[in-house]
């Protein structure tokens, strides 16, 4: 829940970083799902920063920070989270890249990060709007 000024509050901080991800699919609803909704209910200009992308069938989180104070708090709380083992490409000006979706690696299905580093067509790669 984002306070008046725009914020993640604490309560949301927390959750993010405790998340539990040993819950049961519930109506098809899985513990990604409720995790990947908690961030984009938290992260400002979520309209442009937060997005799923598919690269060869797979999902994957693609953030950017926009400079938002805010979004890098959320951040940090993720890396205390077993999620943040799912980055696949962090770039400099706060993009981040997460596999959400992780099939058995093989030769098929390998991606080369290389290939997932395009500039953020928003920012240019610099982070901020």
């Amino acid at each position: 829940m984002l306070d008046a000024d725009g914020y993640p509050d604490e309560k949301s901080l927390k959750h993010i970083e405790k998340f539990d991800f040993d819950q049961p699919t519930i109506d098809g609803v899985t513990p990604m799902d409720v995790y990947l909704n908690l961030i984009e209910d938290n992260w400002w200009a979520a309209d442009w920063g937060f997005r799923i992308i598919k690269i060869r069938g797979r999902r994957f989180l693609e953030l950017s920070c926009g400079g938002w104070s805010g979004n890098e708090e959320i951040i940090e709380s993720m890396k205390k989270n077993i999620f943040w083992y799912r980055l696949k490409v962090k770039r400099i000006g706060g993009h981040y890249l997460f596999e959400i979706d992780s099939p058995k690696l093989d030769e098929k299905n390998y991606i080369n990060p290389k290939d997932l580093t395009e500039l953020c067509e928003h920012c240019n790669g610099w982070g901020i709007v």
